[in-house]
């Protein structure tokens, strides 16, 4: 198994999981507010690409009750005071064996006072082994970097907001309907435009990938596979943060991936994007780029004109290919890693 081997099947992941999350919605519901009915608040914990696929989910859940998204290693050594009586602590680790997450989950067994969600892809792992309930991600094997494990995440996420959020629309329903596996599968079989993002952006020394809303998440998961997969300094922030001081790095070393799906703010980020070009940043726009002129600086990805909060997945897979194509063009193997594991057990 290899990275672009992942990545080409990760519409078949995520098909699996929207309809395994489909058919087992009513009791994964009773299950969940049962767990939850005594909750006053929910936290939810993750490191790497687990945190980045569960952006979306809580501001979702926030819609309905009192939640909010951690970083397991800074909760666990300087936030555990907000573990009070009553706590829903939903505990997110691909591997089960995340060394922050595990310790939390060490932790708030021992004190007691929360009850624990596990969204893992290994339901023996020793974080699954620790909860009161375990909400598998259904991804199966995975070479290194997160590609089916970061999406299928980001779905068994959506199910659980579907029930915390008291979400009527059911986010896992659409989904289906609106075809998004497939959405996923025609993404993953041309690469030419992420090909050409790498080659115009290969010369830059740092790489800022910028998200608003719901493409948030997909912009911090960007970043981090870029990172890991091409060894390339790359960092996300959302469009307003950017503007607000970062926007005087823009020039030739700084290259800027816009994500701006079909929604409220892109016209933010198409204005963004265009501002960046005019500065001399080689520049990326990904999502809706309808009516928007050529220019030297710029590489456009039109993407299929799904509603904003259905893009984050279709927006991560021409980043996933840049990052492959960046690995390349820099003389590594995309996926290969030289000073990360797959699992980080050390803190």
């Amino acid at each position: 198994m290899s990275f672009d081997a992942d990545v080409q099947l990760q519409g078949d992941a995520i098909r699996e999981a929207l309809h395994r999350s489909h058919e087992g919605a009513d009791a994964l519901s009773r299950t969940i507010n049962q767990l939850a009915a005594d909750s006053q608040r929910v936290i939810v914990v993750g490191m790497g690409s687990s945190l980045s696929a569960s952006h979306f989910a809580v501001s979702r859940i926030t819609r309905s009750r009192p939640a909010e998204l951690a970083e397991a290693g800074e909760l666990l050594h300087y936030g555990t005071a907000g573990i009070e009586p009553g706590t829903l602590l939903v505990l997110v680790s691909q591997s089960g064996r995340s060394a922050e997450t595990l310790a939390l989950a060490r932790l708030a067994q021992r004190e007691g006072n929360a009850r624990i969600v596990a969204v893992t892809n290994d339901p023996l792992s020793p974080l699954a082994v620790i909860a009161d309930f375990v909400l598998p991600i259904l991804a199966g094997a995975e070479a290194a970097v997160a590609t089916k494990t970061f999406m299928n995440t980001f779905v068994a996420m959506q199910a659980l907001a579907d029930i915390l959020a008291n979400d009527s629309e059911h986010y896992i329903a659409a989904s289906i309907r609106l075809g998004l596996a497939d959405v996923i599968d025609d993404l993953v079989s041309s690469s030419e435009i992420a090909e050409l993002a790498a080659t115009r952006l290969a010369a830059c020394s740092s790489l800022i990938v910028v998200g608003r809303g719901p493409a948030l998440g997909s912009a911090e998961y960007g970043a981090l596979v870029i990172a890991e997969t091409a060894a390339t300094h790359a960092e996300a922030m959302p469009g307003g943060t950017f503007r607000h001081g970062p926007i005087e790095m823009l020039g030739p070393d700084l290259g800027l991936i816009v994500l701006a799906p079909q929604g409220k703010t892109r016209e933010l980020g198409v204005k963004l994007a265009l501002d960046a070009c005019d500065a001399g940043s080689p520049t990326w726009l990904i999502g809706d780029t309808t009516g928007i002129s050529g220019h030297p600086e710029l590489t456009l990805s039109q993407l299929p004109m799904l509603q904003e909060e259905y893009a984050p997945l279709p927006l991560c897979v021409p980043i996933q290919q840049f990052a492959a194509s960046l690995a390349r063009l820099k003389g590594r193997e995309p996926g290969d890693l030289l000073s990360a594991t797959k699992v980080t057990e050390v803190q």
